[in-house]
């Protein structure tokens, strides 16, 4: 399915103001209970909904941006999970936009966010063909079975089962594939390639060093709002330009009037609409240069910090579940084991599955 016909673009794109709104919102309700009804991805539910309706609003035990802060910390683990786990950069990719469309729906507060964060790389390894069973995946990251098993539905359910995700990645390679057969026109003689000088003249080894650079700078807009705000071609061509840039190099307007010309889908299309697509185009990808700047810095959250702001959220909920009373806690905690017993019998059941069968 092409980009403008998916759900990615028709349920996943928001405005920055849409994207503040909806956090904002969700970090006040979190304060209202300390545990949501749908944590750790179990979905909604109704049970105490009439004691949580009398219970006074607290406000929240942290900040929006300390929430922030929280996110982006795990996001950024994404990268070393899948690396230990040789996972592809399309895993990667998925992963973190499940994980961002995820926290749309609930809060941090509400929903544990390493336990959301493997379940969404659990999931994108299935959907990225790049399968790996529960209970190696879980010894991998050094957790039960049950802490992916018991969240997936729910996680899917959040999600809205909408699992195409259109990576970066993939259009930054096409990007690349168009720039190559660019350069090759060029040297050929065959017409205007809408490439300057000294790109279309750049040694190969200067453009593979160039595309390393792109595909840092996707990897820093992925830890962003950057997948939640804009399509994943214009994040692909902003990191071209930017590894280009990296090596003295310059993405020239008649490329950007290429490009654009293409998306208009008309033959011919007139001057003054790829004129304004151009710079609409431009004005998107200085945003998403920003951007770009602070996914560099997303992994420098101290881990001192992420700990203060878990010890706060831990605190909330142990305060919250004290004035549930405890029987409360008792009937959860033998719901707890039960789910436990049947994550791991569907853990080992997927196990089987995967074995070779035996010659004989």
């Amino acid at each position: 399915m092409d980009f403008p016909s998916s759900t990615h673009r028709a349920r996943w794109i928001f405005t920055k103001d849409q994207l503040r709104d909806i956090r904002q919102r969700l970090n006040q309700q979190a304060g209202g209970s300390g545990r949501s009804s749908a944590e750790d991805g179990d979905g909604p539910s109704t049970s105490g909904a009439g004691n949580d309706s009398k219970r006074p609003r607290e406000e929240p035990p942290v900040t929006l941006e300390e929430e922030r802060k929280l996110l982006r910390y795990y996001e950024s683990r994404v990268a070393h999970l899948c690396i230990e786990m040789r996972l592809p950069k399309k895993v990667q990719a998925t992963a973190l936009v499940y994980y961002k469309r995820y926290y749309l729906k609930h809060s941090c507060i509400t929903s544990d966010p390493l336990k959301i964060l493997l379940t969404c790389i659990y999931l994108a390894a299935k959907i990225e063909e790049s399968y790996i069973g529960a209970e190696e995946f879980c010894r991998a990251v050094k957790k039960d079975p049950a802490t992916v098993l018991r969240s997936e539905v729910g996680v899917l359910q959040v999600l809205h089962f909408d699992l195409v995700v259109h990576s970066p990645y993939r259009a930054l390679a096409g990007l690349f594939e168009d720039l190559d057969a660019a350069r090759k026109a060029s040297a050929q003689g065959a017409g205007s390639s809408g490439l300057e000088p000294d790109l279309a003249a750049a040694p190969d080894d200067t453009v593979a060093q160039c595309r390393a650079k792109a595909t840092g700078a996707v990897d820093a807009l992925m830890l962003t709002d950057a997948p939640l705000l804009y399509p994943p071609g214009q994040l692909a061509l902003a990191a071209l330009r930017s590894g280009l840039r990296a090596r003295g190099l310059k993405l020239g307007t008649a490329y950007l009037e290429r490009a654009c010309g293409r998306a208009l889908s008309q033959e011919g299309a007139a001057d003054e609409a790829v004129r304004a697509a151009v710079a609409s185009l431009s004005a998107a990808l200085d945003e998403i240069d920003q951007l770009g700047m602070e996914g560099a810095a997303a992994g420098k959250v101290e881990q001192q910090e992420v700990a203060e702001i878990d010890k706060k959220i831990k605190l909330f909920k142990a305060k919250s579940t004290s004035a549930g009373g405890d029987g409360a806690a008792g009937e959860g905690d033998d719901g707890d084991k039960s789910e436990r017993r049947e994550a791991k019998v569907r853990a080992r059941k997927e196990a089987a599955a995967a074995e070779p069968p035996t010659a004989h």
